[in-house]
């Protein structure tokens, strides 16, 4: 099953179509997907890889790639549902699996282009978290494509809605090609108790977070809890939200002019020192110095 958009009276269609209500649907289309989670957040497997997440994070999804989501918690969430062809005629799906073979050299451009949605256990399943300012402009062309697509109200529509969906693809290769481990966390192994109390983490970690709160909202007492964490993610709860909250920072210093303080209480942390000698042991460089060499 293919999905268009189309305009029966000029009779033109495009391989191009948004979903809002069910962005992860585990629907097997012959499309590739990029979906961004504006809101909230979820525990997604993909191939059978266990992902937790939260928003704002992008999702890169090939026609081949299994899709099942198993929990979410507030989420909000955009999909656009595409065919290769509609970077270039040529990036037919037996082009791809050929590893770009046989492609002329400005083909093979495009090509590049598409990557996040073809390596995704090089770069996380594909997921790609960004930085407010980022996720609000891949948002605002989002607004703009859905409204070329769903409106068709000029003879125009077709460019103007291929060019927003190029222009989505170019912040995404920058995103692919800056993308950087230090910030990443590792495809969860764990339970489906201890994923879900992770989820409950990234989905609460700029407040006040103890374990006493978490023994009661997921009804297990404090040693069984921490047990259980420890043995599947190898570090506390606590160790565990510090590192959530350090990597949240670090997002937010290479993507916006924040003052370090207010990054700091975005995050969760209340005391700047702390959070200036917590930053300095997972990233090796101050908030200030990180931002400095971020920059360059």
């Amino acid at each position: 099953m293919e999905l268009f958009t189309f305009d029966d009276k000029r009779e033109i269609k495009l391989p191009v179509y948004m979903e809002t209500k069910e962005p992860f649907s585990s629907d097997n289309h012959s499309m590739f997907r990029l979906i961004l989670v504006e809101n909230g957040g979820g525990i997604v497997s993909v191939n059978e890889n266990i992902i937790v997440f939260s928003a704002p994070t992008i999702f890169c999804f090939n026609s081949d790639d299994k899709i099942e989501l198993n929990k979410e918690s507030e989420l909000s969430a955009r999909a656009i549902y595409f065919s290769p062809t509609l970077v270039n005629d040529a990036l037919t799906e037996e082009k791809l699996k050929n590893d770009g073979q046989d492609l002329s050299e400005s083909e093979y451009r495009d090509y590049f282009s598409l990557q996040p949605f073809l390596y995704n256990e090089e770069h996380g399943y594909g997921q790609f978290e960004v930085g407010p300012a980022t996720a609000k402009r891949i948002s605002k062309l989002f607004d703009s494509l859905d409204e070329e697509i769903t409106t068709l109200n000029s003879n125009f529509w077709r460019c103007r809605s291929r060019s927003f969906f190029l222009e989505v693809l170019f912040l995404l290769q920058y995103i692919y090609t800056d993308s950087e481990n230090e910030t990443k966390f590792e495809v969860m192994k764990s339970t489906n108790e201890v994923n879900e109390i992770i989820l409950y983490l990234h989905t609460h970690y700029e407040r006040k977070i103890t374990i006493e709160e978490l023994t009661e909202e997921f009804h297990m007492n404090r040693t069984t809890l921490t047990d259980k964490f420890s043995h599947c993610t190898g570090m506390s709860v606590m160790e565990y939200l510090i590192k959530l909250r350090v990597r949240m920072a670090a997002i937010m210093l290479r993507d916006t002019m924040l003052s370090i303080s207010e990054i700091a209480y975005r995050v969760g942390f209340n005391d700047i020192t702390h959070f200036g000698r917590m930053f300095k042991k997972h990233m090796v460089y101050s908030p200030s110095e990180y931002r400095k060499i971020k920059a360059e």
